[in-house]
């Protein structure tokens, strides 16, 4: 199994991302072994949906998985127990999800429920140059 990270440099350097006590998880801090914390992944639709999506398709097939679970968990189980609840959440975001997801989209849901985008695309940096 291959477990990587994405953090943007403001956020953290290198060397504080891979300290188990960056987020001060069962230190004694502002956070407690009971906080719930949570990550977001990125889930590739184009390997989710079961209808073929063209070779040629230029859109946004990704939505985001976000497994969750107490702070407590993560410095007391192994990095076993951490990937099967990484694995669980990607899995729910199937093709079924997928294509609710899709259908929500299409009802003006978005609008009418005064949806907005999770990522300010001003902000975001989508090609190294």
């Amino acid at each position: 199994m291959v477990l990587s990270l994405a953090a943007h440099h403001r956020i953290a350097d290198g060397q504080a991302t891979t300290s188990s006590l960056a987020r001060e998880l069962g230190t004694g801090g502002t956070t407690t072994t009971s906080t719930t914390t949570r990550i977001r992944i990125t889930v590739n639709g184009r390997v989710c949906i079961r209808l073929p999506v063209p070779r040629d398709y230029f859109g946004n097939l990704v939505l985001w998985a976000f497994p969750r679970c107490d702070a407590g968990e993560l410095v007391t189980y192994s990095v076993h127990h951490a990937a099967e609840l990484i694995h669980r959440a990607v899995a729910g975001i199937d093709d079924t999800y997928f294509r609710l997801f899709i259908d929500f989209a299409s009802f003006n849901a978005i609008k009418a429920e005064g949806l907005g985008p999770t990522a300010d695309a001003g902000e975001v940096m989508v090609c190294p140059g």
